[in-house]
């Protein structure tokens, strides 16, 4: 497993994101037309069809890939998979806590697979969003980035359908994300100096149009990328697809860059 394991390397992170968010072509896209995506059929949704029914070729667009992003696996893996997700979107929390976990387990920690994670916050429908995405990226600071995402993801409420660390105004957020980096057993100074001052607001910002370049409109959204015959291929899922569905695609991809 490879993640980010020092204040240095996180810090050189941020300022590579930052440095290729002034290098990318500007693409002026509204908001009001993002949403959160629907449920798969083990996330807790409501029976709308699982987004794998709809997976489609990307028409040989494929994300490019950061020095020192925020991910999990092994680097040379033979699949990368990028994710775009809100950390206040229920979708996203419903695929963290009910089929990464397993997609964790039998692809990346395998080293099958690469997973990156990349903040797309929906500003028009979770106003909270971004502050939780700069929240994370500050504990990330402190090599906690997916302990501390995950924390946020488990306050889903079935009942409610919302992340409730995320609900509310914005002071009770930020009270609320100040208080998971105490349970976390960060550093709380410096935390609060980082979400206090903005810190992370361009490393966000980074990910969320390096997401619009690549035409993301809601969350989550992942976009499986490997070599099949010397071609890059790049398939986009919509929406919080199931676990079957994930474990179909991720082992096609794997028989198709010629793993398995």
């Amino acid at each position: 497993m490879t993640r980010l394991s020092s204040d240095a390397s996180r810090k050189f992170w941020l300022v590579s994101k930052v440095a290729a968010f002034a290098l990318a072509v500007a693409v002026v896209v509204g908001s009001s037309g993002a949403s959160c995506g629907t449920a798969p059929p083990d996330g807790g949704g409501d029976g709308n069809v699982d987004p794998c029914d709809i997976t489609k070729q990307n028409g040989g667009t494929s994300p490019v890939v950061l020095s020192g992003e925020s991910e999990l696996g092994s680097p040379n893996a033979p699949v990368t998979v990028m994710e775009f997700a809100d950390p206040q979107c229920p979708f996203c929390a419903r695929f963290t806590n009910n089929t990464f976990g397993t997609l964790k387990s039998e692809f990346v920690d395998s080293g099958k697979v690469r997973w990156i994670y990349r903040h797309f916050p929906l500003d028009n429908i979770h106003p909270n969003a971004r502050t939780g995405a700069r929240a994370v990226e500050c504990a990330g600071l402190q090599s906690k980035f997916f302990e501390y995402l995950e924390q946020i993801f488990a306050t889903y409420d079935n009942n409610t359908g919302k992340v409730t660390l995320l609900d509310g105004s914005s002071s009770t957020a930020i009270a609320n994300l100040k208080q998971l980096a105490v349970n976390q057993g960060l550093d709380a100074n410096a935390f609060n100096s980082c979400l206090d001052n903005s810190t992370t607001a361009n490393a966000v910002e980074s990910d969320f149009q390096s997401g619009v370049s690549l035409g993301v409109t809601g969350t989550p959204s992942f976009f499986i990328t490997y070599q099949q015959n010397g071609q890059t291929v790049t398939k986009v899922v919509a929406g919080a697809a199931s676990t079957a569905c994930f474990e179909t695609l991720l082992n096609s991809a794997l028989r198709e860059a010629g793993v398995q």
